[in-house]
């Protein structure tokens, strides 16, 4: 494969940067509230061969050339580090040696940083790579709209959104079906638990363009809301207040 030059890679960095920059100096310190999505295309990075991912990740990228033969998995994990490390550097100055990534009881990974609440996310499925970067815990899911499997909801899922699942139309219930995994998973991914927590534990709710979350009949305070990217996709974000996001590709 053809390496995508180094000269490529930092118009993009730079780009991002500059994005960022644009975004955030219209806010001074005290008013920030960050909630930033930035996501990735896989096939963008097919002329990226893995010498391209080690010269840019060094020992990490090693790692992932030991840990992982399936080429398509270690794909997804070069890509996913890369923009990580990326977005880290351009978002919010950190480069490696000022953070560690550690995993929480149930496997949610934390970002830790001397002197900063610095939170992020990361979810992958189809050709896609999404990331959310906060200042505050955050949850993000995306789920490819594939064949819904009731069998799966009526084993996993909440009986009122069974009840729901069954009495849609097939379009319905395909669209349905991804968007309550998406946000369900969104959620776990907020608390930390992970596929630990049960899917039935809790229900999702939609009405009039809104999502929300109920735990024995009580309504969560907290945002839950989509976050369309592609229109064959499911993502739901899950934060501790309603406060604006931004949407953004990573585009090299």
């Amino acid at each position: 494969m053809q390496s995508i030059t180094l000269k490529e890679i930092n118009a993009a960095e730079v780009c991002i940067s500059r994005r960022v920059v644009l975004n955030l100096s219209q806010l001074s310190i005290n008013e920030m509230l960050m909630l930033e999505v930035h996501y990735a295309r896989c096939t963008d990075f097919a002329a990226c061969d893995d010498d391209f991912f080690l010269s840019r990740l060094g020992e990490e990228g090693r790692k992932i050339l030991l840990q992982y033969g399936n080429p398509k998995v270690r794909e997804v994990k070069f890509i996913s580090r890369f923009l990580l490390r990326t977005l880290f550097d351009c978002v919010w100055n950190l480069r490696e040696g000022d953070y560690r990534i550690t995993k929480g009881e149930h496997g949610k990974p934390y970002l830790q940083v001397e002197g900063r609440s610095a939170y992020f996310n990361l979810s992958h499925t189809g050709d896609y790579i999404i990331c959310v970067l906060s200042d505050r815990e955050a949850g993000i899911d995306m789920e490819h709209r594939g064949t819904p499997r009731l069998e799966v909801a009526r084993r996993f899922f909440h009986p009122h959104e069974v009840a729901r699942l069954e009495a849609a139309s097939p379009e319905e219930q395909r669209v349905l079906f991804f968007n309550y995994w998406a946000a369900k998973e969104s959620y776990l991914k907020f608390t930390g638990s992970g596929l630990s927590g049960s899917l039935a534990s809790f229900e999702v709710c939609f009405s009039g363009g809104e999502a929300w979350i109920e735990k024995e009949h009580s309504r969560l305070p907290l945002s839950l809301r989509e976050c369309p990217i592609d229109k064959n996709y499911s993502t739901y974000l899950c934060s501790p207040e309603a406060e604006p996001f931004t949407v953004t590709p990573f585009v090299l």
